[in-house]
């Protein structure tokens, strides 16, 4: 949308990114970055990351700031004055003008205390999981088969419900405190699924910067087992070594019966350990092999089968919902772009919100990540009506419209790949 900023060509050999119109040489930073390769989005030319950069260390801000005054820079403005000219930025969907207004929003919520935490519902939260796990392994000792299921799906409904906790936690919007979030993510993600909150961090926020843009979002790399749109296939370089994948023509069949559990099952027991290894996280590593050894040493191989298929199923059938029926795209945009563009919203019940973590306002949480999700229902007008000033969607649908959209689109990708209109595939 509108006019992007370009680093002269002297200095495109320099990794820069561009922050409130200075250039920041981060060349030296990019392999010690905590958030991990996603500030490499922003090293590319016309990228913005004023709005991410916000956003993302809102809990931090004053430290990282502070910090950022002590990198090399350049003021773009100097060098690009048209570019941040009022008449420039009276244009409608200008970039700089969306990030001071979403700037002026956050701002404004701050001072409405929505970005402050609830002690009292993150111990509600966490109690709410810890109930549903024990009493649901407890259940599956007794005698009745009837009573054992119920134990079952109560465990991983509980394991589920960890990961929407542990999702907060990612973002450090549960306690506003960064060292006891990371240490609830560890408990609610590591120790409760068997999952990597270090990977979680590094991929998750790549998601976030870019949400459904090629060869960036992480969400789209789900090849060979899914594809959720036909670009997807069309840009992987994998396209044209087999034909016909198996799964892809029948994803819509496999998907929440088959697909989320290897999925996760590849996850939990080959990336992330793999990935542990790699990058000698030595935390997760302790809590991961605390998931599995506090389930082997309560239940049986087999109820441990089923009980990760059961959350695979609620964990990444539940995902789907805000995104991946939606169109990918390659251009830069901007933050509320991406936001508004490539995420929707589900409406909002009682039932609804508590069944989706509150990840049922995910335009809100898109744009703000760092506030309580459990606040995101009060600022839904405000956003909604910054998409209507700069002429930008703010998409809405019913849960189960949602999940009709997911699956036919699932059948439309798949009928594509079985018609040879796709290029990927291992059977």
């Amino acid at each position: 949308m509108g006019s992007r900023l370009r680093a002269p060509a002297e200095f495109q050999t320099k990794q820069e990114i561009l922050i409130n119109s200075h250039y920041y040489d981060v060349t030296n930073w990019i392999p010690r970055h905590p958030g991990g390769k996603i500030i490499k989005f922003y090293t590319k030319e016309g990228e913005d990351a004023s709005a991410a950069f916000d956003q993302f260390h809102g809990r931090c801000i004053t430290k990282v700031t502070k910090f950022l005054k002590q990198l090399p820079k350049r003021d773009a403005a100097m060098e690009n004055p048209t570019q941040f000219s009022p008449e420039n930025q009276s244009r409608e969907g200008n970039e700089v003008l969306l990030n001071q207004e979403l700037s002026l929003l956050k701002s404004t919520f701050e001072a409405e205390g929505l970005f402050t935490p609830s002690y009292f519902r993150v111990f509600l939260r966490f109690m709410e999981c810890l109930f549903l796990i024990i009493y649901g392994i407890y259940l599956t000792h007794c005698t009745s088969q009837f009573v054992k299921w119920i134990g079952l799906f109560t465990t991983s409904f509980g394991i589920g419900r960890c990961g929407w906790f542990g999702h907060e936690a990612g973002h450090r919007s549960l306690t506003g405190n960064i060292k006891i979030d990371k240490f609830l993510h560890q408990l609610t993600f590591a120790m409760s699924i068997g999952l990597s909150p270090s990977w979680w961090n590094s991929q998750h926020n790549r998601h976030h910067a870019m949400p459904q843009r090629l060869k960036h979002d992480v969400d789209l790399e789900t090849l060979p087992l899914i594809a959720f749109n036909k670009k997807v296939i069309k840009d992987s370089k994998l396209g044209g070594i087999f034909k016909n994948n198996f799964f892809i023509r029948n994803q819509a069949k496999l998907f929440l019966t088959v697909d989320t559990f290897l999925v996760v099952f590849y996850w939990r027991f080959f990336l992330h350990p793999r990935y542990v290894i790699k990058k000698r996280a030595y935390a997760d590593a302790v809590f991961m092999s605390l998931h599995h050894l506090i389930l082997t040493s309560f239940l049986d191989p087999v109820n441990i089968f089923i009980i990760h298929f059961l959350t695979a199923i609620y964990l990444l059938g539940t995902f789907t919902l805000n995104h991946t029926h939606l169109e990918v795209t390659e251009e830069e945009k901007s933050w509320v772009e991406y936001g508004l563009e490539h995420t929707v919203d589900i409406t909002s019940t009682p039932l609804t919100d508590w069944w989706m973590g509150y990840l049922n306002f995910q335009i809100e949480h898109h744009l703000f990540p760092q506030m309580p999700q459990y606040n995101n229902h009060l600022i839904r007008d405000r956003v909604a009506a910054l998409a209507k000033k700069y002429d930008l969607p703010y998409q809405t649908l019913g849960f189960w419209e949602a999940w009709g959209k997911v699956f036919r689109n699932l059948e439309e990708v798949g009928n594509h790949v079985a018609s040879g209109g796709g290029s990927l595939g291992i059977f």
